[in-house]
């Protein structure tokens, strides 16, 4: 769909329904997000925090999210003004009535910066991106959504080798050569209707997040949109989650850049139980099934629509091939100032196996540990996050590339994939408008080598892997990643998030036989809302 098609559909669909303030789903984006952490993980809030995007309905009783918006400006002629209230505390066109309101503003990214590597001479990177993005509601139950972003990138080295050899941006759209540039676009769109208080019904494109942490294990915002409806319960000390998604392998060493792609299907359950004021566990299953016939005839499986079933007896019954995936959730509040969180994922597993301590290929599981601190040592807007990651060879890959764990040719999950540990921190602090963020990375995985499967790549089945016993992580050719950045940025206009910021960047691989360094530095001028993971 072109750029002129797109507005006439949401021109048309404004004009087709009515819309209203009260409800609607927030960005899902860390920076949104981030402003609400502390109260949402209070102790004895009753908000279910793992299931992202929020509905704004859930939230309100514990958040006043129009206070999140409301930061004072000078009292002067410009500030008082139809062009700078414009340009720091509202939208570029809004309406709002008792029951209606709309919202329409510029959706931009100006990044330029210098990558200075040790292998070659310095070069420069650029981010070029244009659209827009509106939404709006009528009533208390109806809400809906639209966004649209053209790009032009020249991304730094290891950024544009991965986009080239899977032709996808990492979390944006399909890759075209633009004079020697990479050319991509980014729709989204989503409408939601709730019944009563209970039920919340949505369906898009976009994307969705399971977790506490800021990585997701079980399905994570890394990988591109994708279409899907969303059937969401929240009643007593329960939320439950029904997500019917479609997805799709691009074949990335097709010669015609127009192949069809293979599409494929997954049903996932989500149910978060609250246990006292203080415990969230939540348990996961998903199963993605397609077809082989490399064309788009394939049609959904009918036994997988059933939104309270199990699907291990499923498939079992049908005699499925199909790829299960079963997960758990945990967040404890040590305080209204600490939290733990973890996540377990099990592709595979048998317990006979595990206990013998052999390596067995198709122990394929995985688990995260975290800890988030809010405003420690009583320092105000200060936000810290530690987080291990840990994922065993050939977790999320099946029989085919088909089934994979993926979407748009990268994780569902973690961007590493599979076979790797990683360790994270990250500081956050705000004064007034001013943010500071630090983030460190540092990622131990072992990569295929040879055309050798040793479990990293998600795209590949599992049947080529070359040893049945004996599997770690890091087996391959390993590699080792550290990753710095510092960020300092000025929010120019909270309720579009549009902000200036400093970057600086250091990225360091290590392997074997070869290493790779680079810094990489900039100045970007952005309003996007959506989350974008180069931090692998």
């Amino acid at each position: 769909m072109n750029i002129k098609s797109y507005l006439l559909v949401l021109i048309l669909s404004i004009a087709s329904v009515d819309l209203a303030a009260q409800e609607y789903y927030l960005p899902l984006n860390n920076e949104i997000n981030l402003s609400l952490e502390r109260e949402i993980n209070r102790v004895g809030s009753n908000i279910h925090t793992a299931v992202k995007p929020y509905l704004s309905s859930r939230l309100q009783e514990t958040v006043s999210l129009d206070s999140l918006n409301q930061h004072k400006v000078p009292d002067s002629k410009f500030f008082n003004s139809w062009l700078g209230r414009k340009f720091t505390r509202e939208h570029l066109l809004q309406v709002k009535e008792d029951d209606f309101s709309f919202f329409l503003d510029f959706n931009v990214e100006f990044t330029g910066g210098i990558d200075s590597k040790d292998t070659s001479s310095d070069s420069n990177f650029f981010i070029n991106s244009r659209g827009f993005n509106a939404g709006g509601s009528i009533g208390d139950r109806f809400s809906f959504s639209s966004s649209f972003v053209e790009s032009q990138a020249s991304l730094p080295t290891y950024l544009d080798s991965l986009s080239r050899a899977t032709r996808v941006v990492p979390g944006g759209g399909r890759i075209k050569k633009f004079q020697g540039n990479l050319d991509y676009a980014i729709a989204s769109g989503s409408i939601s209707y709730s019944l009563k208080k209970y039920f919340n019904f949505q369906a898009g494109t976009d994307k969705n997040f399971i977790g506490d942490g800021y990585r997701s294990l079980l399905l994570s915002d890394h990988a591109f949109n994708y279409p899907y409806l969303k059937i969401n319960m929240d009643i007593w000390k329960i939320n439950y989650t029904v997500l019917y998604s479609v997805h799709q392998l691009i074949e990335a060493n097709a010669v015609n850049d127009e192949v069809i792609f293979r599409r494929k299907y997954a049903s996932t359950h989500y149910l978060d139980f609250q246990i006292g004021k203080r415990v969230n566990l939540g348990i996961m299953e998903s199963i993605i099934y397609g077809c082989n016939d490399g064309g788009r005839a394939c049609t959904p499986d009918i036994h997988y629509f059933n939104p309270v079933i199990f699907f291990r007896p499923v498939e079992f019954s049908v005699g499925s091939p199909d790829n299960a995936l079963m997960g758990l959730n945990l967040k404890v509040k040590v305080s209204d100032q600490f939290s733990f969180y973890g996540q377990m994922v099990l592709d595979e597993l048998k317990l006979s196996e595990v206990r013998a301590g052999n390596g067995w290929w198709a122990n394929k599981q995985g688990f995260q540990l975290g800890l988030k601190t809010f405003e420690p040592a009583n320092i105000k807007n200060l936000y810290t996050r530690v987080e291990f990651n840990y994922v065993r060879p050939y977790t999320y890959q099946h029989r085919d590339s088909l089934t994979g764990y993926s979407q748009y040719n990268h994780p569902l999950a973690h961007p590493s994939g599979a076979n790797f540990y990683e360790m994270l921190a990250h500081l956050n602090y705000s004064y007034k408008r001013f943010i500071l963020e630090l983030k460190m990375n540092y990622i131990y995985s072992g990569t295929d080598t040879a055309g050798v499967n040793y479990g990293q790549n998600i795209l590949l089945p599992y049947t080529t892997h070359p040893n049945e016993f004996g599997n770690e992580v890091g087996q391959g050719y390993s590699s080792k990643i550290t990753i710095a950045e510092c960020r300092f940025s000025y929010l120019i206009n909270p309720i579009n998030n549009f902000r200036i910021e400093l970057f600086a960047n250091m990225r360091r691989q290590k392997r074997p036989t070869e290493s790779f360094e680079s810094l990489t530095a900039g100045i970007t001028l952005r309003t996007l809302l959506s989350n974008r993971y180069f931090d692998f």
